[in-house]
């Protein structure tokens, strides 16, 4: 996969926007001092290939509408990170509009280093699942 289809995969997914944790899945997060909150709802495709956490304090509503469609499904709780090649999360923006953190978990085909190198493009921090 070349380097500029995985920043289209990660723009283009960044659309559903999430936020995530320490890995344990209780939204802890030393990558962002703390900014961070629980996880209130996740989004995943349905093909098993991508997963995005949205923390507190995201508002669900919001997050059920942007993550409805065809090849994707809302979820109360954390992404299952199983199998997952690493995270890239990013801190709240609210000059974008993002209230909360978000992680977007990337699974195989995708390699660790093709992840680490997307989220190293869009300037976010990669973190381990």
């Amino acid at each position: 996969m070349t380097r500029s289809i995985l920043v289209s995969l990660l723009v283009s997914m960044g659309s559903l926007a999430a936020c995530g944790g320490d890995g344990g899945g209780n939204g802890a997060d030393a990558q962002t001092g703390g900014a961070c909150g629980a996880v209130v709802q996740s989004c995943a495709k349905h093909d098993g290939s991508f997963c995005q956490d949205y923390d507190a304090p995201y508002d669900p509503a919001i997050v059920a509408a942007a993550c409805s469609g065809s090849t994707v499904a809302p979820s109360a709780s954390a992404c299952a990170r199983t199998g997952a090649v690493g995270g890239c999360q990013s801190a709240p923006d609210p000059s974008h509009g993002q209230a909360g953190c978000r992680t977007d978990w990337y699974f195989a085909p995708l390699t660790r280093a093709s992840a680490m190198q997307a989220c190293a493009a869009t300037g976010g921090t990669f973190v381990e699942p």
